[in-house]
């Protein structure tokens, strides 16, 4: 469940521009919903890309492009938002962040090779990339629990391409995203041990 503090905190860091960039995320995921049920309940998908830029506000990070581009970072994905759209209203910084959070889709690419194709791109990213990427995988665990529940088989398969994420990447951390690589790792090394 996201609180108005944890809103409230990103607002005062991040300034106009992660508003702005709350807002349009707000605006484009309305009527979506996260996959698998709390409390016997859909989530409001909005709450995902809120407690990755809250998770980056934990680890310290506080520039208001990366925090921005946290909040928009599933927009080009699962929305009709546009990189145009991005670039327009948040700058080039923010559009190019989110376009390399964004997994491509080449035609007649199967699972695994667009899964490896991202992780190479996320690996190849910028800071602003990485780090949001990292809090993009933390949230998706605290979620594993339920993905195992649920679809067992997928669980397993996403456990291991966020494996070969995190192995891709790590050879070209930035140095800001190395506490935060290393945490995520040993909370993804804690649900294989947990759950397979």
């Amino acid at each position: 469940m996201i609180t108005l503090k944890q809103i409230s905190d990103l607002q005062k860091v991040g300034g106009s521009l992660v508003c702005e960039a709350l807002l349009f995320a707000e605006k484009k995921h309305h009527g979506q919903y996260r996959k698998y049920e709390v409390d016997g309940k859909l989530e409001d998908y909005i709450n995902h890309p809120i407690r990755v830029a809250n998770r980056l506000l934990a680890w310290g990070i506080t520039d208001p492009v990366i925090l921005a581009a946290a909040l928009l970072h599933d927009v080009l994905e699962d929305t009709d938002a546009t990189l145009y759209d991005l670039y327009d209203l948040f700058g080039p910084s923010v559009a190019i962040i989110v376009l390399q959070l964004t997994e491509q889709r080449p035609p007649g690419a199967n699972r695994k090779a667009r899964k490896a194709i991202y992780g190479a791109q996320i690996a190849l990213g910028c800071e602003g990339t990485q780090l949001s990427k990292l809090g993009d995988i933390d949230d998706n665990i605290a979620e594993f629990g339920r993905r195992m529940f649920h679809d067992p088989k997928f669980a397993k398969l996403y456990l291991g391409e966020i494996e070969d994420e995190l192995a891709a990447m790590e050879p070209n951390l930035h140095r800001r995203a190395i506490s935060p690589f290393t945490e995520v790792k040993g909370l993804v090394r804690q649900c294989r041990e947990m759950h397979l």
